[in-house]
């Protein structure tokens, strides 16, 4: 949905502004000494978001057999969870992160910056729209796995 939202309110303007980063409207407006501070915080994040997959990565090969936990054992109790009134706070959040957290992604300002017109960055924001929910079947699979394979070596 991000993609979608990026897409019909965000392409025009910052291509229409020449913008190369992410940081350009915050050095506009703020000067250069607020933009280095800002991006302390992003260089940080991708750093651990860096060692997150790599954690992720060697972690997945130690996983159980993987046809066990998703054939086998497809209905499995830690894959199925309940929505408690408690915690619709917390799942409200999950969804509007989910659903609008993409567009302050470095990743998306390049693509739609990289485009030769309006159009095409358009054009593109959805294409990738439509191929996002497929390209997350990988990761439902290894939650899965995840799900069912034992903590305790």
């Amino acid at each position: 949905m991000s993609l979608i939202i990026g897409a019909l309110f965000f392409v025009k303007p910052i291509r229409s502004k020449n913008y190369v980063t992410l940081m350009d409207p915050f050095q506009e407006k703020y000067g250069n000494k607020v933009s280095a501070v800002l991006f302390i915080p992003a260089l940080i994040g991708d750093i651990l978001w860096i060692a997150c997959v790599l954690a992720a990565l060697v972690a997945l090969p130690s996983s159980a057999n993987f046809t066990v936990a998703a054939v086998t054992k497809l209905h499995q109790e830690p894959w199925i969870g309940r929505l408690e009134l408690e915690d619709a706070g917390r799942w409200v959040e999950n969804i509007l992160l989910m659903a609008i957290g993409g567009i302050c992604y470095q990743a998306f300002y390049q693509r739609v910056l990289s485009t030769a017109t309006d159009a095409q960055a358009k054009i593109t924001c959805y294409a990738a729209a439509a191929f996002c929910p497929i390209l997350g079947i990988p990761s439902i699979l290894i939650g899965a796995v995840a799900a069912s394979t034992s903590t305790h070596i």
